[in-house]
């Protein structure tokens, strides 16, 4: 492997920008994915709190992927090697929603890039600054953490637990997060949840090395914040609300 101690610092403070129309059909396909056949969604509505995430894809000629399904490091991105890359992480400031068929763009900034060397080998990570404009006004502000580790041994399959009791009066959605959601949510979505269900032909490990097509964070809080929304009048407090973990109750899962 090419060797990963070089200083990635000259790649602090690149930056991107990326357009998009906002067209309908990308939430459409993100309703009907999480099952919310309430929301009408046309031309001018806003879109829910996170459904920006479906939006501003990279579209990187299929030639140039690498096995994981990313698009290629080195421009944007930092060249780090090591091939299991994870979503770490991401906090939003909401000041105003993007509205559905008014194009936006989005500026990308590379704010940091750590490494770091653990339990289970060396790490790097590289911390992205997003601004979501519209009409040339900042709707979302966001920083998204995401880790790199170099090869090491497959991840073991995790092991099913029983779900604690629901306690009297509080409101449950079991969520299922089969092969079926995933595929489907990561072709809409997600760079960062495809890479969790690209199979190895031989027997079932992905190319990062998970026994399974894992659950993603932006999956699920996407969900999350949907569910919240449409059964229990979940809304975000106002212009400049921030989401950061742990202020989503997250959804309980059966694996």
């Amino acid at each position: 492997m090419k060797d990963a101690t070089q200083d990635y610092a000259r790649w602090i403070g690149r930056t991107e920008i990326v357009e998009d129309d906002i067209s309908l059909a990308p939430a459409l396909a993100a309703a009907a994915t999480i099952d919310d056949t309430v929301t009408q969604f046309g031309k001018g509505v806003a879109l829910p709190p996170l459904w920006h995430w479906f939006y501003f894809l990279p579209r990187a000629p299929q030639a140039t992927l690498g096995s994981d399904g990313h698009s290629p490091r080195g421009g944007f991105m930092p060249p780090i090697p090591y091939p299991r890359r994870m979503f770490a992480g991401a906090r939003q400031r909401f000041y105003r929603p993007l509205v559905i068929g008014q194009p936006a763009h989005r500026e990308g900034v590379i704010r940091n890039v750590v490494q770091k060397s653990g339990r289970r080998g060396s790490l790097a990570f590289v911390t992205i600054g997003y601004r979501f404009l519209q009409q040339g006004e900042v709707c979302i502000d966001e920083e998204q953490d995401i880790v790199y580790r170099e090869p090491g041994p497959p991840v073991p399959a995790p092991q099913p637990i029983e779900l604690p009791p629901v306690p009297e009066g509080a409101w449950l959605r079991i969520v299922m997060p089969d092969t079926r959601l995933l595929f489907r949510f990561s072709f809409q979505c997600a760079p960062d949840t495809l890479r969790s269900t690209l199979r190895d032909e031989r027997g079932g490990l992905s190319r990062a090395g998970h026994p399974r097509p894992a659950h993603g964070n932006p999956a699920f809080r996407t969900g999350a914040t949907q569910y919240l929304a449409l059964y229990c009048g979940f809304q975000l407090p106002g212009p400049g609300a921030t989401l950061r973990p742990g202020v989503i109750p997250p959804c309980r899962d059966a694996l």
